[in-house]
């Protein structure tokens, strides 16, 4: 009486295993190919920040301070049609640096950001800086307003050639590329080169510096300045069925 239980749990015991035999395999069993996709995408940057350091100084004997070339440089910027809004302070330490010497005697010194769109607003602004005597300036970085976007899509490139490899290195061997079953994004590069490319003569006696590099420029205007694009570089590692 007591052997009919044992072959009955023996029974279903087989009948699973049967079943599980006829399961389909999974994703790990599966044939599968896997590929790395990248792509690349050079864009002009649309915002170039100009740093400049104002310091209290003396002329003919007279102490011209950081307040008075801050008026100065804002009206300048203003007759360039650059707004107080795209002016900024460096940092929030650089509103004003004091420094005590001797006695009484104090220099003060402030440092601000200056937002531009394009190479040509840079030469307006150090034109501007030359005719304010302002010598101590350059170039702090380079963007793009449209950044995460611009991302975005080259991340979509990246994936589009990865199937595109394991679609075509498939068809050397008469296979069938299937549906992605693992797609992993590495980190995004973005590379921002500040190095100004500059066209034209240099034979004239005016002169302009961005960020180290002379300008000459006829009648007080530089010549045509340009900036290396930036680079974004995505990739992703991306595992396909073989159908």
């Amino acid at each position: 009486m007591r052997i009919f239980p044992f072959l009955l749990l023996a029974y279903f015991s087989l009948f699973s295993i049967s079943l599980h035999g006829q399961e389909k395999p999974s994703e790990q069993q599966r044939p599968f190919i896997e590929v790395q996709g990248t792509a690349e995408m050079k864009v002009v940057p649309d915002e170039i920040y100009v740093y400049v350091n104002l310091k209290e100084r003396v002329e003919n004997r007279e102490k011209i301070t950081v307040a008075v070339q801050e008026e100065k440089l804002l009206s300048a910027l203003k007759s360039i049609n650059i707004n107080s809004d795209e002016v900024s302070l460096a940092s929030t330490s650089s509103d004003y640096v004091r420094i005590k010497r001797k006695s009484k005697d104090v220099v003060t010194q402030k440092s601000y950001l200056v937002k531009v769109k394009d190479a040509k607003g840079v030469g307006d602004v150090f034109e501007q800086f030359d005719r304010l005597e302002i010598e101590d300036a350059g170039i702090s970085k380079v963007y793009h307003s449209k950044m995460d976007s611009l991302i975005k899509e080259n991340n979509k490139e990246a994936i589009r050639d990865a199937k595109d490899k394991a679609g075509y290195m498939l068809s050397a061997i008469g296979e069938t590329l299937g549906k992605p079953v693992l797609v992993v994004q590495s980190d995004n590069d973005v590379w921002n080169s500040m190095e100004v490319n500059i066209k034209g003569s240099r034979s004239n006696a005016t002169n302009y510096y961005v960020d180290g590099v002379r300008v000459s420029g006829g009648k007080g205007t530089p010549e045509e300045i340009s900036f290396q694009k930036i680079i974004i570089i995505s990739k992703v590692l991306a595992r396909f069925a073989i159908q």
